[in-house]
């Protein structure tokens, strides 16, 4: 089993970061993923995704499935110089899922905003977090929550 390590970089980020998005009308968010009919009507008919759906609403009421926070972030998965390894699109699915499924309990989902970053580096494979400001100054992305996906994190070697 492969585990997935989660480094949050922009913590004095997240301090000025204010702009979320409710959906309540027919607005689009301003970046992130947008489903065909087909995914949706797909979705309907999944058993989990009904019984998420029903308990959510037992719990908070119908109006309540238009009153989401919708937070954009922007993934980074680091994988070797010659660009092997790193966490797959399902492996990262899975994990926004869990992600999603924790905090849509306080009306908050996330979404993938512009795709994946994708940063061939074995430096930063290998993360250390001394390399944290020279990562996220590289690679950081202003008004998003940056998510690096590294296959190892220490700390001072």
């Amino acid at each position: 089993m492969k585990t997935i390590l989660l480094v949050f970089l922009t913590l004095a980020a997240l301090s000025s970061f204010s702009q979320k998005t409710s959906i309540s009308d027919d607005s689009q968010l301003e970046c992130g993923f947008i489903a065909t009919q087909q995914q949706l009507d797909d979705l309907e008919k999944n058993k989990e995704y009904q019984k998420t759906k029903a308990e959510f609403i037992a719990n908070y009421g119908q109006k309540a499935l238009t009153q989401i926070d919708w937070v954009p972030i922007k993934v980074h998965i680091t994988r070797t110089t010659a660009g092997t390894g790193g966490l797959t699109v399902l492996e990262l699915t899975d994990a926004l899922s869990i992600m999603n499924s924790y905090y849509l309990n306080a009306n908050m989902q996330f979404y993938l905003c512009d795709g994946i970053n994708y940063i061939d580096d074995d430096t930063y494979y290998y993360f250390d977090n001394s390399e944290e400001n020279a990562l996220h100054s590289a690679h950081g992305v202003a008004n998003l929550i940056n998510i690096y996906f590294c296959n190892s994190v220490s700390s001072g070697g």
